[in-house]
């Protein structure tokens, strides 16, 4: 009796906790907790693995029996290395929806329906990480039927090919979409009215709710949803060829990109087909493994979403927001976001402007010099905040109801903190206050669901006042939730005013000039600049707007004084910067040239040259490849200049070249090497602006190149490369290569960038360029070129990076040298006046080849910019090309003459003029460009150029590295003093007998090792190759000799 008891009480207590559903595929059994009911693991979409791996989602295939749907099921397949909440199970077979309802729901069928879209920028969390109860209380105890889809991330969302009839790109957004129609039309089997549909997400997930709200393309009959919540999310999207670059990376770390030779008969649809079937036939985890790996290792994650049709109109990310759907929205953010990281973005990039390169160098000024408050918000609160506002903007505008707050309570203002009072993760200890702002927070939410109205208090944002819901409370101040103005006031008027208009400015000042033709080649019908060399360096923030590998050309500015009166004028090649990686001959302002040069009667040339992998195809034979092409390509438009600037009205024999930074250092090599311009016929005299002397050696050139090849797919399989000689490789890498197109080279040479490898950059220090002689007698031989030559007095000091300084400046003893001065610098025995290592790389090269000239008696004229306000790094070039521009005070309005009187008098007198004098070497005499209108300073000659640096490292540390050599030189010719005890033995002696002993200790290890490798060479662990091959290939060929 008591059994019977028991199993009637058992089976009261099943049906007590479970629930069953029908629905258009089957029956489901769900979870029952009182009147609330979950229904998890129902599958939305065939479970996408085999063929269906990397394609659209299909409709799920009906059930028979009742589906147990009690339990969460697996989370889509992620293990990244942003998240420290790895989820506990993932698998393929993932694309499910948990649903959370209740009884007053399933009987009314009329309940509003929020669908939440889960962040981690598709490539981790997941929608199977919240809790049932915080679910329960949150929505369904006030009628708000909950659903949480799950998507595909990372590779398996991210396999990106040009022809989307082989996979489609998107693919996370299919499934959310394909979820969304299964909320469509089986949500009233939950009780939910699928014609009061929410669509809410935070992060990336409100991104992507923005990205469904805005898209033309996407519920445009409004059935699939009606309203939208976007919390913190940014606008950005990701360009098709990153993507695609990412996942032909991906495939050749998976071994499924096709053979080189084999590729050349495919075209690239067959080659990416080929590529997909193999990916398609690996284990979900071995590609999850790869992927984890591939971030490990520094690579760019796959993650995000690409602007493209079908799912977006085909416009400019700005212009995506100019026509949205007819869906009221509730959006904002908390205060403070990601001000506590302090990473650099590209914000004008990020938010759409015409003319990005120039406003973001604005903005990158403005910073520097202080003249914008923008209440220490960093980059990447900002990516959120001005994307927020344009939002409510573009709605306010084409009259869509949207409702803006800002969460200001500073406990717990960043970025997702605010999340746990919604969906219940990411948790904290709630104090006072936090208890009643978590009810604020989920009663605006949820009446914003229900009604299309948050709630008393909360109004509809108005653009004039920028209004905003403050939710704020303190119980001790009794402040509460409130309507304010001015939603982050002073970020919105930088961001939306001023460099709105700054930007506007600037294209119509680009239209302008279209108007009216430049003096360059007028006409022979070349009036518009070319493109700028082939770059794209992360290294900028400012990319080139056209550029090609036919980029060989010179840019002259000249006059008609020049051209027809005097047929003499002074010529002056400039040659950019940029660590020829990057900038370009391209990028100067001609009104600024013209005034700055051509109306005092200089003719200006600005070379192209190569740069990136394009000049740094380094290989040992030169007969295949020379180093150091973009030199090359600069005496290459020097022999040009010489032949050919008098039909421009210039003399050839009053040639001056300049550059700034490392176009500097590449007017030194010219000037000091005594292998170019032997007979003075290409330039006469030389400029140098705030340029370091440093030079790469070969063998790291040479292996950036290899490790290019590699990424390229143009390294030679391993079979074939036995056979051939290295010139042979080298030449079967080159042909590869040069059959690629640019921009794929391209597109190598940014993804590895970006994932930390070492830039293309740089010079290599070797001939016929440079002389046979070590880099530290480079500079003794200077041919008989002055020079005007210079600093900013405070160039890096705003960047603390270290860099081993002994080494770049070239002293026999580097490693001592080097422990010197940051013992030096720890125990405050060198007071360097704040200056940082980079600024120091350029200052003391500057001094060092200013007294190499002065000990030949040729004329050097040294200065140093210290005029504060503006005393950085390029700075200073504003005043001399144009770039880099910032609003001038009563102060810069005239240092700005009196640079450019110094340089134009340099280049047609060979003397900068009065007042200015040739540096002496005894006072290290320099001249300081100063202005100051209050108190009268000016410009002039003054003694100890940066006394401290100098004395320390031209006297103290050439002192001390001059005795290391002599200690080491005496070591060399009698043993060591540590030794005297065991020096009854003549020295001879005591030689043989370490020669004897390291003889013997190397003949033991060979027999150790001998003796371990036959006993275990069995074991896979244990048998090593130093040449990095395999075990598997090594017991293959072991058992080739042996057969």
């Amino acid at each position: 009796m008591k059994n019977l008891r028991l199993i009637l009480l058992l089976a009261f207590i099943k049906v007590s906790i479970s629930i069953i559903i029908s629905t258009s595929y089957g029956k489901l059994n769900g979870k029952h907790v009182g009147e609330y009911h979950s229904f998890k693991h129902v599958p939305f979409a065939k479970p996408p693995i085999g063929d269906l791996r990397f394609q659209k989602p299909e409709t799920v295939e009906p059930w028979k029996d009742v589906r147990e749907a009690v339990d969460y099921g697996p989370a889509c397949m992620s293990n990244s290395t942003w998240t420290k909440s790895p989820q506990k199970w993932v698998d393929e077979d993932c694309l499910h929806i948990n649903i959370f309802t209740s009884n007053k729901c399933l009987k009314s069928k009329n309940c509003p329906v929020a669908v939440y879209i889960h962040g981690g920028e598709l490539s981790f969390d997941s929608a199977v990480m919240f809790n049932d109860t915080f679910m329960f209380d949150t929505f369904v105890k006030r009628d708000v039927v909950l659903l949480v889809p799950a998507f595909r991330l990372g590779i398996f969302s991210h396999f990106v090919v040009e022809d989307q009839s082989i996979a489609p790109t998107n693919l996370a957004l299919y499934d959310i979409l394909k979820s969304f129609e299964f909320v469509k039309s089986e949500v009233h089997n939950f009780g939910g009215d699928n014609k009061k549909i929410t669509i809410f997400g935070h992060s990336y997930g409100g991104t992507i709710t923005s990205m469904l709200t805005f898209s033309t393309e996407i519920n445009q009959d409004l059935s699939l949803f009606q309203q939208s919540v976007s919390m913190s999310g940014h606008q950005y999207f990701e360009t098709l060829e990153l993507h695609m670059e990412r996942a032909q990376r991906f495939a050749k770390h998976a071994n499924c990109l096709v053979d080189p030779k084999q590729a050349e008969t495919m075209t690239r649809s067959e080659q990416d087909r080929h590529t997909m079937k193999c990916l398609q036939e690996k284990s979900g985890m071995e590609l999850l493994r790869v992927q984890r790996s591939l971030e490990e290792a520094g690579y760019s994650d796959l993650k995000g979403v690409v602007l493209r049709e079908p799912l977006f109109p085909k416009v400019k990310p700005m212009e995506l927001w100019n026509s949205p759907n007819k869906i009221p929205m509730l959006t904002g953010c908390t205060k403070i976001e990601f001000d506590h990281e302090d990473e650099v973005i590209p914000l004008a990039t990020v938010f759409g402007f015409d003319n990005p390169k120039e406003c973001e160098e604005k903005y990158r000024k403005d910073l520097k010099d202080a003249t914008v408050d923008l209440e220490n918000h960093t980059d990447k609160t900002m990516a959120i905040t001005v994307p927020t506002k344009i939002r409510v903007n573009k709605l306010l505008e084409n009259g869509i109801p949207v409702y803006l707050y800002e969460f200001t309570y500073p406990k717990h203002a960043k970025h997702a903190d605010d999340l746990y009072y919604i969906m219940g993760v990411h948790p904290f200890q709630e104090d006072e206050n936090e208890i009643h702002l978590k009810k604020v927070y989920q009663n605006m939410f949820i009446n914003f669901i229900k009604y299309g109205h948050p709630g008393d208090g909360f109004e509809m944002s108005n653009a004039e006042k920028s209004s905003y819901f403050d939710v704020y409370w303190n119980e001790t101040t009794g402040e509460r939730p409130q309507m304010r103005n001015n939603f982050e006031k002073k970020v919105m008027d930088y961001w939306l005013k001023d460099m709105m208009e700054y930007d506007r400015k600037i294209t119509e000042k680009k239209r302008g000039s279209l108007e009216k033709p430049s003096l360059r080649y007028t006409k022979l019908d070349l009036s518009e600049y070319g493109p700028a060399c082939m770059s794209n360096s992360t290294e900028t923030s400012s990319p080139q707007e056209w550029i090609d590998e036919d980029c060989l050309h010179v840019n002259i500015f000249t006059s008609d004084k020049c051209l027809k009166e005097s047929k003499g004028c002074a010529v002056a090649v400039y040659i950019h910067g940029g660590d020829i990686l990057y900038d370009s001959a391209v990028m100067f302002n001609d009104t600024f040239l013209m005034d700055s040069f051509v109306k005092n009667d200089v003719i200006l040339v600005i070379p192209g040259f190569r740069l990136g992998i394009f000049s740094h195809f380094a290989v040992d034979d030169q007969s295949i490849a020379p180093n150091n092409v973009a030199i090359y390509d600069i005496l290459k438009s020097l022999d040009y200049v010489q032949s050919e600037i008098h039909n421009f009205g210039g003399n050839n024999k009053k040639v001056t070249m300049f550059g700034h930074s490392y176009g500097g250092t590449i007017v030194a090599l010219l000037t000091f090497s005594t292998e170019i311009n032997q007979d003075l016929s290409l330039f006469q005299r030389a400029i140098l602006m705030s340029s370091h002397q440093y030079y790469d050696q070969l063998e790291d050139h040479i292996e950036r190149t290899q490790l290019f090849a590699k990424h390229a797919n143009c390294f030679i399989d391993s079979k074939v490369i036995k056979k051939m000689t290295r010139s042979e490789q080298d030449k079967h890498t080159m042909r590869c290569l040069q059959a690629k197109s640019g921009m794929e080279l391209l597109r190598i040479q940014r993804s590895m960038e970006e994932s930390g490898y070492p830039e293309y950059g740089g010079l290599i220090y070797r001939g016929p360029l440079f002389p046979n002689v070590k880099q530290s007698e480079f500079l003794n031989s200077p041919k008989e070129i002055p020079i005007l030559t210079g600093c900013i007095k405070t160039e890096f000091d705003f960047d603390p990076e270290k860099i081993p300084l002994a080494e770049s400046l070239d002293f026999e003893n580097p490693d001592e040298s080097e422990t010197k001065y940051r013992n030096d610098l720890k125990e405050g025995k060198f007071d360097r006046d704040n200056h940082t290592d980079r600024t120091q790389l350029i200052m003391v090269p500057t001094k060092i080849r200013v007294n190499k000239l002065l000990d030949k008696n040729i004329p050097a004229y040294l200065y140093e910019f210290t005029y504060p306000k503006h005393a950085r790094h390029t700075d200073d070039l504003y005043y001399i090309m144009g770039v880099h521009p910032f609003q001038e005070d009563e102060n810069e309005i005239h240092l700005k003459k009196v640079y450019q009187d110094m340089f134009i008098n340099f280049i047609k007198y060979g003397h900068p003029g009065d007042g200015f004098e040739i540096s002496n070497a005894e006072k290290s005499s320099y001249f300081d460009v100063y202005w100051n209108e209050t108190t009268g300073e000016r410009p002039r000659m003054r003694n100890n150029f940066e006394k401290k640096v100098m004395d320390y490292w031209l006297k103290d540390m050439m002192e001390y590295d001059r005795k290391i050599t002599e200690e080491k030189n005496k070591g060399m010719k009698k043993p060591n003093l540590k030794f005297n005890k065991r020096d009854l033995v003549s020295s001879e002696t005591y030689q043989a007998s370490i020669s004897s002993l390291l003889s013997f200790i190397i003949i033991v290890i060979f027999l150790a090792g001998y003796i371990v490798g036959k006993c275990c060479s069995s074991r896979k662990d244990l048998y090593i190759r130093l040449d990095g091959s395999n075990f598997e290939n090594v017991k293959q060929l072991n058992d080739n000799k042996t057969s």
